[in-house]
């Protein structure tokens, strides 16, 4: 009744030559969503999957393992590769994987599938996520109507129609938040219930800045009531370009720099401790997106050989800025994520996790090159020349 409701009200108003504020926004939200899902460019990005499982006579999850792997969105299609891979061969996460639940569709086919197809949506109102203040939107669209939503289990597949929320950003009318519900699945089917959350943030993805996804959420509830949650963690977005050549940093071979670029691709070794300034401060002023840097303050070595000189470059992007939600006190999370590593001649992608954030409280991160700072002062700021010290990861493991 709710959804004749509204969509009687906007046809009332079209007719008289007024539209509500609420129908307008909508139009520019599509419009944008649209236009963005238009000319999506060809990316590619990390992703660490954390699988865990409940039993039906369980009270808490157990962690299954961690999954890492890399995901690309070609040509509208999402492919998947092992990370160190030289090429994306499948869209088809069984295939890749081959055991347990796993996902697809986080990147392209959701939004897609309300903003493309006959979805119906309607204003919910304004809600305050995070510290922020956004505008939810609730839809609902029928399988019958083109979603290609497949979930399969154990050689079985349905296609189902989604419901759920999304919510915006009324600054710019970009999708910042994803909760999907799955909608009519056959009541004799194995599972139950599927559940999404998935939330987006600003990129750079060549000379664009894009929405991609950041994190996401995918829950499982089989019909004996078994639960699975896949926790998702997407970082070091970049350009997808169909080759590269790659040494390895502690590789003594001759090597050749890109013939377009003049500069050697290496891979940092694991076990490396970095150590590096932070090239500015950061206050309230920062938006998730805008770039950042830090300054390598000491010749990083191994075996004697130095790796990563002194005087390397960071760079990388500001990944979250919220209030903590897991406490009453008035604080902040504050989100670097770090994803390339230059010197002259030289680039690496950094992988690393964060080992001590010099005088602030840290929180742990699902993501390599990813600090999360605990800021409790208001309004807080992060001081130029903060040390950030790290240990790098070797990705390529399963």
């Amino acid at each position: 009744m709710r959804w004749r409701h509204i969509l009687g009200l906007a046809a009332l108003c079209a007719a008289a030559g007024e539209l509500p504020e609420q129908v307008r926004e909508l139009s520019r939200i599509r419009l944008k969503m649209r236009e963005h899902l238009a000319t999506l460019p060809n990316y590619t990005c990390l992703a660490v999957v954390e699988r865990t499982q409940r039993a039906p006579n369980q009270r808490t999850d157990r962690h299954e393992d961690t999954v890492r792997i890399e995901v690309a969105h070609v040509d509208d299609r999402d492919m998947m590769a092992w990370p160190g891979a030289v090429e994306f061969r499948t869209a088809d996460p069984s295939q890749l994987i081959g055991y347990g639940m796993f996902s697809s569709g986080e990147f392209f086919a959701h939004l897609a599938s309300i903003f493309s197809q006959a979805a119906v949506i309607a204003y919910n109102g304004p809600e305050t996520i995070g510290g922020r203040k956004l505008l939810r939107w609730d839809y609902q669209a029928a399988g019958s109507l083109g979603s290609e939503w497949v979930i399969t289990s154990a050689g079985r597949s349905a296609v189902t129609g989604e419901r759920g929320s999304f919510w915006s950003d009324p600054t710019n009318h970009e999708v910042l938040r994803l909760d999907i519900a799955s909608d009519g699945l056959p009541p004799n089917f194995p599972i139950r219930d599927v559940r999404s959350e998935i939330d987006y943030a600003r990129v750079r993805i060549g000379e664009r800045d894009v929405y991609l996804p950041q994190t996401a959420r995918v829950t499982l509830t089989e019909t004996m009531g078994e639960r699975r949650v896949n926790t998702i963690e997407f970082s070091h977005c970049r350009q997808y370009l169909t080759h590269s050549e790659i040494r390895y940093a502690d590789d003594d071979r001759a090597t050749e720099a890109s013939p377009t670029t003049g500069v050697r691709e290496i891979v940092l070794p694991e076990n490396l401790r970095v150590t590096a300034e932070l090239a500015g401060a950061i206050d309230p002023s920062i938006q998730v997106g805008d770039p950042i840097q830090a300054v390598v303050t000491a010749d990083a070595v191994q075996k004697k050989r130095i790796v990563i000189p002194k005087g390397a470059v960071l760079t990388g992007r500001v990944r979250q800025v919220e209030l903590d939600s897991s406490t009453t006190l008035q604080r902040y999370l504050l989100g670097l994520e770090f994803t390339d590593l230059t010197y002259p001649g030289y680039h690496a992608r950094f992988f690393a996790h964060l080992v001590r954030a010099a005088g602030y409280q840290t929180k742990p991160a699902g993501a390599p090159g990813v600090a999360v700072l605990v800021l409790a002062s208001q309004p807080f700021e992060l001081k130029n020349g903060t040390v950030l010290q790290w240990l790098t990861e070797d990705i390529s493991r399963k």
